[in-house]
């Protein structure tokens, strides 16, 4: 895993184990869209949407599915809020309803490398069902976020 995007954006590989899990069903699909690209150590990245004061907001769409649609997760346009102690949460928007965010992680104090900050994360209760339906507990270790944002 890299030290953190070398350009503006953030890269999260969401959790490298179940992201493997789906990679190895026959039937699997991962698809990156509106922006969002794969970087080469695996993880998802999107750009930055707009600069400006926080929420720190991204652009682009990463879809995993498998078993005909019964394991399906989606992150959408995810969006970073930062809290002056350090820590924060990752958020996805709604598929179904723009402009509705959800906190699906909760971040720890970042450090910085370069210009480029990461972050340990883990699953809020919201995050358990958006990424398993409750089969990883509220505080399960996730990837790191990385990100660069300059305003």
């Amino acid at each position: 895993m890299s030290s953190g995007p070398s350009v503006d954006g953030l890269e999260w590989g969401i959790f490298g184990k179940l992201v493997e899990y789906v990679e190895s069903v026959p039937d699997s699909r991962i698809e990156v869209s509106d922006g969002a690209y794969r970087t080469p150590d695996g993880c998802f990245g999107f750009p930055p949407r707009r600069r400006g004061p926080e929420p720190l907001r991204f652009v682009g769409r990463v879809t995993l599915t498998a078993y005909e649609g019964m394991l399906r997760v989606v992150l959408l346009n995810p969006s970073l809020e930062l809290t002056p102690s350090g820590g924060g949460s990752i958020l996805t928007e709604n598929p179904h309803r723009q402009g509705d965010f959800t906190p699906i992680a909760a971040l720890g104090p970042a450090t910085i490398d370069g210009g480029a900050c990461t972050a340990p994360a883990t699953l809020t209760s919201a995050g358990t069902g958006w990424l398993s339906d409750g089969r990883y507990p509220v505080g399960q270790t996730v990837d790191p976020v990385r990100w660069r944002y300059e305003s």
